[in-house]
């Protein structure tokens, strides 16, 4: 394999550089990842298993898929296996690898279709993504899919066994009544197998029954580094190493399984996850334990001839110089009642006898979070409707269900407080309160700074269900609100600015611009063409509270839930957003010229044509006799009239819409359903849109209207824009401008576009909205939330952006995690995201996010820098601001409870830290062994310790011996 490879015949073939370049980087990054490819080529030509160990952020994935790509030159039938660590990894590679062979091959015919294969093999039941290219495959699994593969794999082999359909081998269903026979008759204690057996036979069935592949890649390789029922199966499926077979007679079969002879690239931006023992337990998978030295001699010279890691740098600015380390002692300002109650509170957990020790661990003691869970056993999910369980610790008893493990005995601890203090409550949590303090600046700044230079987003990592929902709910979301609800009373005179005053202001206007019988003219089925539920776009609580407050009688609406249904159903207000794109390409004509050229231009052959179109896909214009979906229609009528301009900018416009609007061709009917007079009135009006090209600085909107490739991302820019509006606060602002122009629409969009994109507006409306415009934003946010995957009229969906809360949450098994993360890379809502370890790998949060919280402390420092690479990676906010020559850093928090439990836990992580580091980001020159003892050194040096500028200067392993430049 990779026989022919050298850095001068990679470079013929792949460009790292891309086709389309969408940002101006570092220059040196290509460079880095061709000679990444180059040397791991090299390593597997010689070896079979390399390992690529650059940073988090340093594109591993790209990396891993360039050798894919010469694999696929080099073989036309090669085979290609892919193990992601989860759901989410598992989607990005689907989707990376077709961004990649659509812009970073040059002279190799390697195109592959867009399309997700899945086997349907009786066996073959992981739940795999499939890519296909003229007899060449890639599968690409996820590792959480092998926990419980056995007894899957049992119930639906012995199905097939029964219909007949499909028959293993003697010797191998046999194996397979083991796994059955664990599972249905008998007790795990009245059987001499056990799940790891299942685990060994099942993967001996997948060898059989699966073909071989030329390279498995084992991405966040470091998950393998224990014993676990998914490893076992890994361990016996793929012929490795690591697990003896077993001596009991019924598992001799798995030593006649075939052999497996591919290649293994693992990937790990923290191979010594948690200490050099994590890299050797990895490397065992592969090679005898004798050939691998112990963790005392594991050094430079051994690590180089198989591994590659180089490390981050920013214009040469390393993770070092461009990160802010805080440890701040959250106890340190604390009261003398406060303190005397922490004390007291450890040292009665420390007498404890718990009977499960691991409860109280990740209950209470190790991570100090918070003082009590969720006081209900259940909450529902925002994104989703679920209800879910909170974290029950590990109980088995249903009473304890939703309660943390250490809660009876925190109230116990507090009642004696109370008893002493004459206080009836336990005092503010000091992390919580820290929090508060910390992100309170932050929210102000994101509320009201003008310029949108200083928006700050944050990542808060935490342990327990219970500090999330807390954080979210009970905290910062009420910080928001309550700024907000400011805002508004000052905006109506109110001196309390209670809701409710609120409210009734703009229901009073709201009545005297319509009437008593507001809602007289909405179409129900048209209002739920778009939506369904208010809740799907009111998702603010204060929005929430202000707009659904149903009255007593009926389903009457307050007015602004009705202005939000009117913009939804084709009516006057919907023309905010509606750009009329022929008025766009003439913007530069004044209104008495422009009105003059429409009335010229809509003759009677004009509205012949528009009704050939209409009759040719007749209800998608019409819903009712005469009634219409004025969107669509205007849409049509900007087509017709580009068509008619006769020009190269108004037909490559036209031809735009066409391709993305999917607009029919012409029908022989001629019949009129449209007259001439409402096709003018559409041509002449104005919209949010048109009033940004007539005032507005050329942006992106400008510069992606005529360009074939761009206009879908420029549509959808758009479309994001008017869905942040219509669901956050920023619709009040809509409201109060439409109140305050009494439904004028041309005077409303110019209102609008002065309060909402005007530098002095008090709300920062405008910042988010001239961000995404940005080009360069706009670029980066398109590619992270579209990829390259082409949308149009029908898949352009944005409901992702509805859900437009200020603070989120993101927990396991939560299905809105998808979205949330999309929203986070993009200016918009949330501005936080309060999460467990649920998004600390394979997830970018890096494009407006430079500050992570390790709230809840990892235990690993592996998981650590997990955590901060979701936001330290190229092209991220810091990294830009650094290529634009500013000063920015990526401040990484420790908020600790000194003189406590936790001041331990976080001590003996960074600690792991130090003895690890320093073999993996330095040439080795400096020995740091496990005798240094780490306990006079203080929080805040061991998180800030690092490396000398000498050893930091160049990459430790650079793989510049496997690159044969000379020959080259």
């Amino acid at each position: 394999m990779f026989k022919n490879i050298n850095l001068k015949e990679l470079k013929k073939n792949l460009s790292f550089s891309g086709k389309k370049s969408t940002f101006n980087a570092d220059k040196d990054i290509p460079k880095k990842q061709e000679k990444g490819v180059t040397a791991i080529c090299k390593i597997l030509q010689k070896r079979h298993y390399a390992y690529l160990a650059d940073e988090v952020g340093m594109g591993k994935t790209y990396q891993a898929i360039g050798v894919v790509a010469m694999l696929f030159a080099e073989k036309k039938n090669a085979k290609v296996l892919i193990i992601a660590p989860n759901e989410s990894v598992q989607k990005n590679w689907h989707n990376e690898i077709k961004n990649f062979f659509d812009n970073n091959i040059n002279n190799l015919n390697l195109k592959i279709k867009d399309e997700d294969v899945r086997e349907t093999h009786p066996v073959d039941i992981i739940k795999e993504h499939s890519i296909k290219q003229n007899g060449r495959k890639i599968d690409i699994v996820r590792l959480t899919s092998f926990s419980t593969i056995a007894n899957k794999v049992a119930e639906e082999v012995s199905g097939y066994k029964r219909k007949g359909e499909y028959i293993l081998s003697d010797k191998l269903y046999k194996g397979l009544e083991i796994v059955t026979a664990l599972k249905k008759k008998y007790k795990p204690k009245e059987t001499k197998y056990n799940y790891r057996d299942a685990g060994k036979i099942v993967g001996t069935i997948f060898r059989e029954c699966k073909h071989s592949y030329d390279l498995i890649i084992i991405d966040e390789a470091q998950n393998i580094r224990n014993e676990n029922n998914a490893t076992t199966f890994l361990n016996s499926w793929l012929g490795l190493k690591r697990f003896k077979d077993d001596d009991n007679v019924d598992l001799k079969l798995l030593k006649k399984a075939p052999k497996i002879n591919s290649k293994f690239l693992l990937l790990s931006a923290t191979p010594a996850h948690r200490s050099i023992q994590s890299l050797r337990d990895q490397l065992l998978y592969f090679e005898k334990s004798d050939k691998i030295p112990d963790i005392d001699h594991i050094d430079h010279k051994y690590l180089e001839k198989f591994l590659i890691r180089r490390l981050r740098t920013y214009n040469n600015k390393n993770k070092y110089s461009v990160r802010k380390v805080l440890t701040p002692d959250v106890a340190e300002n604390l009261d003398v009642k406060q303190k005397l109650f922490l004390a007291l509170l450890q040292s009665k957990l420390a007498q404890i006898q718990a009977n499960n020790n691991s409860i109280f661990k990740i209950g209470f003691l190790e991570t100090f979070e918070s003082y009590n869970a969720s006081d209900n056993k259940k909450y529902t999910d925002d994104e989703t409707g679920e209800t879910k369980e909170f974290e029950n610790g590990g109980s088995q008893k249903d009473d304890e269900k939703g309660k943390a493990p250490d809660k009876d005995m925190l109230e116990k601890i507090a009642k004696s407080y109370g008893n002493e203090f004459n206080c009836k409550t336990y005092p503010p949590h000091p992390k919580f309160d820290y929090m508060v303090k910390e992100l309170t600046p932050d929210i102000e700044n994101n509320l009201f700074d003008k310029t949108g230079n200083n928006m700050e987003k944050s990542i808060v990592f935490v342990r327990r269900l219970a500090t999330v929902k807390e954080l979210v709910d009970k905290r910062l979301n009420c910080i928001y609100e309550e700024r907000i609800i400011s805002y508004w009373g000052d905006k109506f005179g109110i001196k309390k600015a209670e809701l409710e005053d609120i409210q009734k202001k703009f229901q009073k206007k709201y009545k005297e611009l319509y009437g008593s019988n507001e809602d007289k003219d909405f179409d129900k089925d048209d209002i739920e063409k778009e939506i369904n539920k208010d809740e799907e776009v009111l998702n603010s609580k204060f929005i929430s509270w202000i707009a659904i407050n149903k009255k007593e009688k009926g389903e009457e609406y307050n007015c602004v839930s009705l202005f939000k249904k009117s913009m939804m159903s084709n009516k006057t207000n919907s023309f905010i957003f509606d750009e009329n794109y022929y008025k766009t390409v003439h913007n530069q004509e004044s209104d008495d010229k422009y009105v003059n050229r429409v009335k010229k231009l809509v003759n009677d052959d004009f509205v012949k044509e528009v009704n050939q179109y209409i009759n040719a896909d007749y209800n998608r214009y019409i819903y009712k006799k005469g009634k219409y979906y004025y969107s669509d229609l205007l849409i049509l009528f900007c087509y017709v009239a580009l068509l008619r301009d006769n020009n190269k900018k108004s037909r490559s416009v036209a031809s735009n819409i066409k391709r993305f609007y999917l607009i029919k061709d012409k029908s022989s009917k001629d019949a009129e359903i449209i007259d001439k007079e409402k096709i003018v009135e559409r041509l002449l009006q104005k919209s949010l849109w048109n009033c940004i090209y007539k005032t507005a600085k050329p942006g992106i909107l400008h510069s992606w209207l005529e360009n074939s490739d761009e206009f879908n991302k420029r549509e959808a820019v758009k479309s994001w824009i008017e869905k942040y509006l219509k669901s956050s606060e920023a619709i009040l602002v809509l409201l109060y401008a439409f109140l305050e122009n009494k439904g004028n629409n041309d005077e409303v969009c110019k209102e609008i576009w002065s309060e909402l994109c005007n530098s002095e507006l008090p709300l920062s409306h405008a910042a988010r909205i001239r961000l995404i415009l940005d080009e360069e934003n706009a670029n980066l946010v398109c590619k992270q939330v579209m990829g390259k995957i082409e949308i149009d009229y029908k898949s352009n969906d944005a409901s992702f952006m509805y859900n437009q809360q200020w603070v989120m949450h993101a927990t396991g098994g939560n299905k809105g995690n998808a979205s949330l993360i999309k929203r986070f890379n993009t200016p918009f809502y949330p501005d936080i995201i309060v999460c467990t370890d649920v998004l600390k790998e394979g997830i970018n949060l890096h494009l407006f996010c430079n500050k992570v919280y390790h709230y809840g402390l990892a235990w690993t420092p592996g998981d650590l820098e997990q955590r901060i690479g979701r936001v330290d990676r190229f092209f991220s906010k810091t990294h830009r601001a650094i290529l634009h020559k500013k000063d920015s850093k990526i401040n990484v928090v420790y908020p600790y409870m000194g003189k406590s439990i936790d001041e331990q836990q976080l001590r003996k992580v960074l600690s792991f830290k130090m003895l690890a580091d320093p073999l993996f980001d330095s040439t080795g020159a400096k020995e740091i062994t496990n005798d240094l003892d780490f306990s006079n050194m203080t929080i805040e040096k061991l998180a800030n310790c690092i490396s000398s500028d000498e050893e930091i200067t160049n990459d430790p392993y650079s793989g510049e011996i496997f690159l044969e430049e000379k020959n080259d």
